[in-house]
């Protein structure tokens, strides 16, 4: 029980960091536009239940990759929070840099994972696929959907879409692997 209401709350908190920040960081600063209405300010009202479920999606899919957990004594709360800080600045990044300078924001931030990843001391190999996991379905669902009509991106280098964009997702690798610690570590708890 204390597992599932863990993940729903990871779920329900990188639903609104995602949609908070579309909003602020993408639609405001022109990185894309929602063509879907009802809008709100901009952005699409169908952007809350998708969002909703890719972050449940994106949780689910961290708890499978397999992870060190033993020396966990409870959870790993300010690596989940220090990691998902991470991603929330490069979402924040991509909406001032995103358009201006597209490619240099992608091998400044595709730099920047490399390093996270090769001082990464435990589960390099778990991060390093949740990573791609995430950049490369993040990038196609996004294409899915803008192909559907939900947004354009203004710049469109891969998919319809921008290649910093599968950059930003690898970082997301980090914070899945803490979440899916911890989603281990209550079910070890619960017997």
């Amino acid at each position: 029980m204390a597992r599932t209401r863990f993940l729903a709350t990871c779920a329900a908190l990188l639903t609104l960091t995602l949609c908070i920040g579309d909003h602020f960081f993408h639609v405001r600063t022109g990185i894309l536009e929602y063509n879907w209405t009802p809008l709100v300010d901009g952005q699409s009202v169908w952007v809350w239940p998708i969002f909703a479920v890719g972050a449940t999606a994106m949780v689910l899919v961290g708890t499978i990759f397999p992870v060190t957990d033993t020396e966990l004594t409870n959870i790993p709360w300010i690596p989940i929070f220090a990691t998902s800080g991470v991603v929330v600045v490069v979402y924040f990044l991509s909406g001032q840099f995103g358009n201006s300078h597209p490619n240099e924001f992608f091998w400044v931030v595709f730099a920047v994972w490399l390093g996270r990843l090769v001082f990464q001391r435990s589960d390099r190999l778990a991060v390093l696929g949740m990573s791609l996991t995430l950049a490369v379905l993040g990038v196609v669902v996004e294409a899915a959907f803008s192909k559907a009509g939900l947004f354009d991106y203004q710049v469109r280098q891969i998919l319809g879409c921008p290649w910093w964009l599968a950059a930003l997702y690898l970082h997301g690798g980090f914070s899945l692997l803490y979440v899916a610690r911890a989603a281990r570590f209550l079910a070890r708890q619960a017997g």
